[in-house]
This record gives structure tokens, C-alpha cells and sequence, in this order.
């Protein structure tokens, strides 16, 4: 199983120099970062590993505890509510996003509605995604040898 931890904590390294927090609600991202593999949830990834937290709807409850099992996890449809309380428990404004990975409305209502000032980064896992993990290197080395039987 890939170092979830591991990969925010290399995360952070790259958007504290500007931002509080990073935001995502693509499905790739989210699942790259926690493990995650529901197609409803958004994912907060904070300035301290304790303030990371995965939300998604009652839908997906027991997959979220089962796939990302060391992230603090919010069940409730209403993200953007969470994501305000949040923000004002955290004392956060400025929120890391990839343009390329959210839409235009969405990072609107984040601006307009919640009052956070949105940093680009575009290609934002890139670097991250560039240098493989261990446990992505097994992975490669495993289907390398299926190919070759």
C-alpha cells in the first residue's frame, strides 16, 4: 500500500511557501493523496497532517474508512459548508488549487461565497507524480513481468 502520508507530506513541502492549505475534488488527486476511490469527495490537505481531512457523502462511508484509513474523514453532502467551518477553525485564506482541476463556478462560490483567495498551481502533483514511491516501483516491476509472460 503506497505512503498517503508520505505523498501530503511532500505536498505540503511544495505549497506552504504560499498557501495555508490545498483543495482538490478531482477523483485522480484525491486518490493519489489518501487512497480514496469514491467518485464524490473533496480532500483538504493542511498546513499539519492532523488538520488533513477527506470528505465525501454516506454513500461511500465504509470505503472511505477502508481506503483511507489515516485521514480524518467527514461524511456530510455539504462540503462547502465543512470546508467554511473549516476554515474558520484553521484560520485559513489562502487555498493552493490546480486551475486545470477545478471549474470555474466552483472556484467562484470558493472565492466569492467562502472568502479565500485562491494560489494557482498548475500541474500541481506533477513533481510529486515524476519520482515514483516504492510501492509504485513494485507495481511497475510486477506488471513488467506479466508482460513478459
Amino acid at each position: 500500500m503506497p505512503d498517503f502520508l508520505l505523498r501530503r507530506n511532500k505536498l505540503r513541502d511544495i505549497f506552504l511557501k504560499t498557501s495555508d492549505v490545498a483543495l482538490f475534488f478531482d477523483a485522480v488527486s484525491i486518490r493519489y493523496l489518501s487512497g480514496f476511490s469514491g467518485s464524490n469527495a473533496a480532500l483538504l490537505v493542511g498546513i499539519d497532517p492532523k488538520d488533513d481531512f477527506l470528505l465525501t457523502d454516506e454513500r461511500y462511508t465504509k470505503r472511505a474508512k477502508d481506503e483511507a484509513p489515516d485521514i480524518k474523514i467527514e461524511i456530510n453532502r455539504d462540503f462547502f459548508s465543512i470546508i467554511k467551518q473549516e476554515a474558520q477553525k484553521l484560520n485559513f485564506k489562502k487555498v493552493a488549487i490546480d486551475p486545470k482541476l477545478i471549474n470555474f463556478s466552483l472556484a467562484e462560490y470558493l472565492q466569492k461565497e467562502l472568502n479565500l483567495e485562491l494560489v494557482k498551481f498548475k500541474d500541481f502533483l506533477s513533481p510529486l507524480r515524476m519520482i515514483k514511491d516504492d510501492y509504485e516501483i513494485k507495481q511497475i516491476k510486477k506488471e513488467i513481468g506479466r508482460a513478459h509472460v
